[in-house]
């Protein structure tokens, strides 16, 4: 009875062992089948071990002794009959455990079933060979029910044939314990492996590297040695020695020039000039009474008004007239003050020609005699001394630059220059001017000759009104541009230019001071005249009445001027500049110019 429902229970695992397979991969088994025959009965326990090796199959709860007395051997000869097992099968590829391993297993199972958590087990029958029910083992398989795999009963390689079964039936021996529980590793832990195992391998990769590398500088090192030794050895005999490569000379690095005073000087201005924002460059540019950038009526002193109006607008200069000079200490004082304030060095200037034109001596100096007056003695001495007392005055009060000497000609009648030029032709002006000239520059004062390009050729006064001149371009240059020109080779390092207008030159009645063809063309490139250009007042009613104070600064800019003198509204011209070169009517680059040729006078004490 038995026996029939192990055969049903055979066939139905038979019928569905494929599906069942499937199942049991898809719930994570690895699953290997046991395969016996059906006359053996015998029950396969598949155990799951994750990443192991095979596993052998026993009959569970089947014992070396009940083997035995199945087969009726004595326990020595099932002993041997389990010996001769393992080398029956040898050529299959797998073996079986030994009986001697069914305590083992007995000892496994106890333990799996103490510590290890339960799992599923899945115990089955299967018969491959879809052999009848009641057949009998073929040539193909071994005793114990299962097959020889690629023998098929055939000669072994070591020429023994297979253990053939005992006639002796067997028993279907019910397990006495429960199966052995099948446990799965998860995967998490064969990953870990693996990366603990990878991690080991680069480890010792590294280390690996680490010693060919100081094996390497070890014997690098005993090369270096073995060289010096033979070196030592060898020194002083006449055997060819090994010598060490020789050392490569440093190049020697080529002498820098030094810079000549100029030099030096322009890069002081450089780097100032780079340091300074834009509203600063262009309120550089203006020269201005005190009274434009403080508000007052008079001023006569200067205090925190002076101190303010400085900080808010570096002003490139400042102009005194009589109605700021009360006494020389006054005077001395108010200039000193104003100089401390300043942000940036700082024209501190005067009109003081002599004769009818002297701020100074005709307040609290000694009045020296008109160029006139000088000329007319006919040597150009007079002209020196006057210059030289002159600049000492204006000096010890603490001026640095004057609107003076005149350049121009008294060449027509009732020109305006009447009693101020040295003379009416260029032969006899021009030595009396460079005279005046070298007499302030040795004061340390800074002379400017004005008014180009020789505005005595007028008998109208630009302070009044328009002023044209009616010379040709012939008589220019061969008396008024002349004087000018003598003064640029002995050194002028400023000259003022008239607002008055010279067609013959210009091509237009446009003042001079707007003219580019005469402050660029003629004066700077014709003439080569590297020092600073100002403008004459930019007040006068030659200008006021028909310039705005914004566009009459930018046009003189434009034309090549340095310098503006005295505009009639200093905030607007200083907006009206600024504005320029925000948006690119002036070029920037045109203001640095100017400031460098600003900053040589400034600075020229500075290299010497």
């Amino acid at each position: 009875m038995a026996k029939m429902k192990v055969h049903e229970l055979a066939k139905e695992v038979d019928r569905k062992s494929k599906d069942l397979i499937e199942f049991l991969k898809a719930e994570g088994y690895d699953v290997k089948v046991a395969q016996s025959s059906i006359e053996d009965a015998e029950i396969a326990l598949v155990r799951k071990k994750f990443g192991g090796s095979g596993q052998g199959n026993t009959v569970a709860g089947e014992s070396a002794a009940e083997n035995a007395a199945k087969t009726g051997d004595t326990p020595k000869k099932a002993e041997t009959a389990q010996q001769e097992k393992p080398a029956a099968k040898s050529g299959t590829g797998q073996q079986e455990k030994p009986a001697a391993k069914a305590e083992t297993g007995q000892q496994e199972k106890s333990a799996a079933k103490t510590d290890a958590p339960k799992k599923k087990r899945i115990i089955f029958v299967s018969n491959p060979h879809n052999s009848k029910m009641g057949g009998r083992p073929s040539q193909g398989q071994n005793a114990g029910g299962g097959q020889n795999r690629g023998n098929g009963g055939r000669q072994m390689s070591n020429g023994a044939r297979p253990v053939q079964p005992q006639n002796t039936p067997h028993k279907i021996v019910r397990p006495t314990q429960k199966p052995i529980p099948v446990t799965a590793e998860p995967y998490d832990v064969r990953q870990k492996q693996q990366q603990e195992r990878r991690l080991e391998q680069r480890q010792q990769e590294k280390r690996q590297e680490q010693r060919q590398q100081e094996q390497r500088q070890q014997e690098e090192q005993r090369q270096q040695e073995s060289i010096q030794d033979q070196l030592e050895q060898q020194v002083g005999s006449d055997e060819e020695s090994i010598q060490a490569p020789p050392e490569e000379p440093e190049p020697t690095p080529e002498p820098v020039p030094e810079l000549t005073p100029e030099e030096k000087l322009d890069e002081i201005i450089n780097a100032m000039i780079d340091a300074m924002p834009l509203e600063d460059k262009v309120a550089g540019l203006f020269v201005v009474i005190p009274e434009a950038i403080t508000g007052v009526g008079a001023a006569v002193q200067a205090g925190d008004g002076t101190r303010q109006a400085l900080e808010s607008n570096p002003v490139g200069g400042i102009i005194y007239f009589k109605q700021n000079i009360k006494s020389e200490e006054q005077l001395k004082e108010m200039l000193a003050n104003t100089a401390q304030y300043a942000r940036y060095p700082l024209f501190l200037a005067v009109d003081e020609e002599g004769g009818v034109v002297s701020r100074i001596g005709s307040t609290i100096g000694t009045k020296m005699d008109g160029a006139g007056d000088i000329g007319a003695t006919g040597d150009p001495e007079n002209a020196y001394q006057a210059g030289l007392t002159i600049g000492a005055s204006l000096a010890g009060l603490g001026f640095n630059l004057d609107f003076a000497p005149v350049a121009d000609l008294a060449n027509v009648g009732g020109s305006i220059m009447a009693g101020r030029a040295y003379g009416a032709d260029a032969a006899t002006a021009s030595p009396f001017v460079t005279s005046m000239m070298r007499g302030l520059e040795e004061q340390n004062v800074t002379a400017c000759l004005k008014h180009f390009p020789g505005i005595g050729s007028t008998a109208q006064d630009p302070h009044d009104g328009r002023a044209f001149s009616e010379r040709t371009e012939e008589q220019f240059w061969a008396e008024e541009l002349a004087v000018f020109q003598a003064g640029i080779d002995s050194g002028a390092n400023m000259i003022m230019v008239s607002h008055m207008a010279a067609p013959a030159l210009t091509g237009d009645n446009e003042p001079s001071v707007f003219s580019r063809v005469l402050v660029t063309d003629i004066l700077r490139n014709q003439m080569g005249f590297q020092g600073v250009v100002i403008t004459d007042a930019l007040s006068m009613s030659a200008i006021s009445e028909y310039y705005g104070a914004e566009e009459a600064a930018i046009m003189a800019v434009l034309a090549g001027c340095d310098m503006l003198l005295m505009p009639e509204d200093y905030g607007k011209a200083y907006q009206g500049v600024l504005e320029a070169v925000r948006n690119g009517n002036i070029d920037e680059e045109r203001i640095n110019d100017s400031l460098r040729r600003i900053y040589r006078i400034k600075y020229a004490d500075m290299v010497e």
